[in-house]
């Protein structure tokens, strides 16, 4: 099914995806954020781990161990964050230009 303009009816649409940016990388941050909040639990669970294999184990294991934790917390967040503002661009936003005529629409009505 192709979306069609309905100011000038032309099917050369663009979606703007906004809703799905703008979460997303609010989402990251603040999954990010978290898993800062964690990283001290990844850090000690690095150092236990790393500390099998001496002092030099157990420094990249603190520190792989925070990175991991961040990086988790970040990703995760974005991920739900792109998936809430799918939804967003679906339901709230006119998610959809024109790329003759530059009207913007949504696809979706209610």
């Amino acid at each position: 099914m192709s979306i069609q303009c309905p100011n000038c009816k032309s099917k050369h649409i663009q979606s703007r995806d906004f809703g799905r940016k703008g979460a997303g990388m609010m989402g990251a941050a603040a999954g990010g954020a978290c898993g800062i909040s964690h990283a001290l639990r990844g850090a000690r669970f690095g150092f236990m781990v790393g500390s099998h294999f001496g002092p030099i184990g157990s420094s990249i294991g603190t520190i792989g161990g925070a990175i991991f934790a961040g990086l988790s917390g970040a990703a995760a967040g974005g991920v739900a964050g792109s998936k809430l503002g799918e939804k967003l661009d679906k339901r709230l936003f006119n998610n959809y230009q024109c790329q003759q005529c530059s009207h913007t629409f949504s696809k979706h009505k209610g």
